[in-house]
Formats: structure tokens, sequence, C-alpha cells
């Protein structure tokens, strides 16, 4: 990982190929946070009820794409409000916890092998994972297609300096 002096981006260099990346994610990428994931997808409950609020003022329904939706926490939740909820999940462990309450509508596949029609999505989130795309603006020029007119995308980015911090904490205790 390498930070610009300029703009303070952390960034990794070289990027991963897209066959490391598959590698990494056909491992179990939760294995390392096993014992910390109930406590991390408890943390990221409110920020996920917020959200949909904020959506609420745009639409109170319609279809949604979560890319990297992980264990499928924010999809549920998604669904719970009337959303037909969609995800997108290169980790095939939690994929299968999605597909049990949500069969069909969670695809194991990379944002780079999915394909959808244009004008799909009402809203499209990304939760911490656009830091994951090799080539992010070639995967932003495909989320703006599957977007419907007028609607939304959102993205949460990681903060390295709250992670370091977390990292530090967890590592203490």
């Amino acid at each position: 990982f390498v930070h610009c002096p300029n703009c303070r981006l952390i960034y990794q260099n070289p990027l991963p190929d897209t066959e490391e990346r598959k590698q990494f994610y056909e491992k179990n990428y939760y294995s390392g946070l096993v014992d910390r994931t109930p406590f991390i997808q408890k943390a990221r409950l409110p920020l996920f009820e917020k959200a949909l609020r904020k959506f609420s003022f745009y639409r109170r329904t319609g279809r949604l794409l979560d890319a990297g939706s992980g264990m499928g926490d924010f999809l549920r939740m998604a669904k719970d409000e009337g959303w037909e909820s969609w995800g997108i999940e290169p980790s095939p462990q939690a994929c299968e916890i999605s597909k049990q309450w949500l069969p069909g509508k969670v695809l194991n596949q990379t944002m780079e092998e999915a394909s959808f029609p244009s004008g799909y999505f009402d809203v499209i989130t990304l939760w911490n994972v656009i830091d994951c795309f090799p080539d992010p603006v070639t995967v932003m020029r495909k989320m703006h297609d599957w977007l419907a007119t007028g609607g939304i995308l959102v993205i949460r980015t990681p903060n390295a300096s709250f992670h370091l911090w977390i990292h530090r904490v967890y590592s203490t205790f």
C-alpha cells in the first residue's frame, strides 16, 4: 500500500490482477473476520437504516443492487422495506449465506462479470467496495448504464485512518 503525499489517498500498488482477486475471494474472504463479523454487522445497521430513510425521499421502493453485498445484511433490510433486492458478491461463502433467504437474486460474480439491462436499477449501493476494483472507472460506467434515469448511486469508501485505529484496538485486545 502506498500513500499519495498530495491527496492523501492510500491505494494498493501494484493492483492485484483479475486472477489474484478471484483467488482471494474464492478462499473464505471472511475467515479472518469470523470472530468480528457479528460486531461489524451490528455496527453497520444504523448506517444502512439511515441510507434507506434517505432513499425514501426519492422513492419508497424499487429495484436495488448492492455491489459487494457480503452476507446480505443491507439486502435483507432493503427487502424488508419493500425493495426488490439484488446482490453481487465474489465470495462464495458470503454469497451462500445471502442466497438462503434471497434465492436467485444474489450473484456469485464480480462486477466486471455481471450483466444487467440498461436502466434496470433505481438504486445501486457500494459499501466499502469501490477500492477493490482494479479498474473503478470501467465499473462506474457499467453502473451508470444499469441505473434508471434519475437513479441513485450510493458509494461509501473506507476511511484508512479509522480502519487502522480499529485494527490497533482489536490487536491490543
